[in-house]
């Protein structure tokens, strides 16, 4: 990821390394806080409370295609999607994954749906 920084520009200029840090920092902080999220939906103690996970993007004029599209779209906890779809998608992703409880299911008539898009270009910005 570190070498994409170094070609990613913005507004017709590349990055500071004050810049490219801050990204950095926040696209790991999204990793971990997406990778904790699936870790609690998955917990054991839980007992299958939580049967999927829903795509949740800002949903403002900075969401990129991807993000936009699959907003509010869901998977089941053992799709192999998951893990492909998890996340920050790009540099400066700020999506998650919601959980999906068995009583949201069952009380909104809940679909788990999936739309196949292309992925952005890793490199895609979003400051």
């Amino acid at each position: 990821m570190k070498s994409l920084l170094n070609q990613v520009k913005h507004g017709g200029n590349f990055l500071s390394d004050k810049e490219k840090q801050e990204l950095l920092r926040r696209s790991q902080d999204s990793v971990n806080s997406n990778e904790r999220r699936l870790a609690m939906s998955i917990n054991p103690d839980i007992d299958g409370f939580v049967v999927g996970v829903q795509y949740s993007a800002v949903g403002d004029d900075r969401s990129c295609n991807f993000c936009s599209i699959h907003h509010g779209e869901a998977l089941r906890l053992n799709d192999l999607r998951i893990t492909d779809n998890t996340p920050p998608i790009h540099l400066g992703c700020r999506c998650i994954w919601s959980p999906v409880t068995k009583l949201e299911v069952k009380k909104k008539k809940f679909r788990f749906k999936w739309t196949n898009i292309e992925k952005p270009d890793f490199s895609l910005l979003t400051l």
